[in-house]
């Protein structure tokens, strides 16, 4: 078959098509769908998207779940922290407002009354659903009367519906386990209530971690009165210093008393003539110790001695810490005149101090003969 030829020239409408250019809203659109295309590509690529998914359900932690309570009791006035927030160690959660130990043993004591009361009443009033029709009147003055009482009128009605009305039957009845599940439940308070008032009296604390409510609230009690005790006990320590510091302050003041009143009547004596003519000054106390040398008898005459020159002696019924400062004022040697063990009593009976005093001297003035005749 022989092939046709034609000119494109002789062809005007195809020539109008080939010539002519595209529309610009057909190739900006063009441009739009490959920009839109690349900018997918780069966003898949480098991107993330979060998937949410809603749902019901129970969460339960894989680790150990932390109550969180406070080793006092007290009110809560401010809160720190929202639901659902993540919290680091050592940050304020919440702020109390401390209630005294007073006030915790009051309201623990009304809870326990509250429960109590409760429990007695709805054993009264499973009793009068048992057919006691005078369970109830006994407990007119309980703070729960009224209620159980609008129970029982409820019931009443409930009792006088035809017996066919199952589902009024069934109401009661249901009425009836709850009644007993509620006193299971209280009585089980009571028991727990029971325990922490055995652990406060006891300070120990029996409760486990599954009843952290109760453990929490023994560690506070326990926590306070520590607090407390450690609080007085302080306080009895300051009051004892300050009373031994008072003591030793009247101590000083009877003391100085004490000494002015010795020197007075040591000088209103004149003995000062007689110690410049003797050959030996003789001396004594009671007890000779750290408090002679502050100015007692025994060193006032013996620093009249040694005005003159003079070798003094003292002799004392015992001697106590810091006697022998008193050779450094001026009394040269000193002599108890216990000569046995003694109890105070016997040491200080008259006519045997007599006998000590005389054996001890006669010793002490021997013992001076015999230096005089070797020399």
């Amino acid at each position: 078959m022989k092939p046709i030829i034609m000119d494109m020239k002789e062809m005007s409408d195809s020539t109008e098509v080939y010539e002519s250019r595209p529309n610009p809203f057909i190739i900006y659109f063009i441009y739009f769908l490959v920009a839109m295309f690349g900018i997918a590509i780069m966003w898949m690529a480098f991107s993330k998207i979060d998937i949410v998914v809603k749902s019901s359900g129970m969460i339960k932690s894989d680790n150990e779940i932390y109550d969180v309570s406070s080793s006092i009791t007290g009110k809560i006035v401010e809160v720190n922290v929202k639901d659902g927030q993540f919290v680091n160690e050592g940050d304020v959660l919440y702020t109390l407002e401390v209630i005294s130990l007073g006030e915790t043993i009051k309201y623990y004591q009304s809870e326990y009354n509250n429960v109590n009361a409760r429990l007695k009443i709805l054993h009264a009033y499973v009793n009068y659903l048992d057919g006691d029709s005078k369970a109830l009147d006994a407990f007119s003055d309980n703070v729960y009367y009224k209620e159980i009482s609008n129970r029982k009128e409820l019931f009443d009605i409930n009792k006088n519906v035809s017996t066919e009305n199952k589902p009024e039957i069934a109401s009661c009845e249901e009425n009836i386990v709850i009644l007993e599940e509620s006193i299971l439940q209280y009585e089980g308070k009571i028991e727990k209530l029971n325990q922490v008032n055995n652990c406060i009296a006891s300070r120990n604390n029996t409760f486990s971690n599954d009843d952290s409510y109760y453990k929490s609230l023994v560690d506070s009690y326990i926590s306070n009165y520590n607090l407390t005790e450690s609080q007085y006990d302080k306080s009895i320590l300051e009051f004892e210093k300050l009373l031994e510091e008072y003591n030793k302050q009247v101590n000083k003041a009877d003391f100085a008393t004490e000494i002015s009143e010795t020197t007075a009547k040591i000088e209103s004596l004149n003995i000062e003539k007689e110690l410049a003519s003797a050959d030996l000054v003789v001396t004594g106390e009671g007890r000779l110790d750290s408090q002679t040398v502050q100015g007692k008898a025994p060193i006032t005459v013996a620093k009249l001695a040694k005005k003159y020159e003079k070798k003094v002696i003292a002799f004392c019924g015992s001697l106590g810490t810091g006697a022998e400062l008193c050779n450094e004022h001026g009394i040269d040697a000193f002599f108890p005149v216990l000569r046995t063990v003694t109890t105070l009593e016997e040491a200080m009976e008259k006519e045997q101090t007599k006998r000590n005093l005389s054996a001890t001297v006669e010793q002490v003035f021997r013992l001076i003969h015999c230096g005089q005749i070797a020399k």
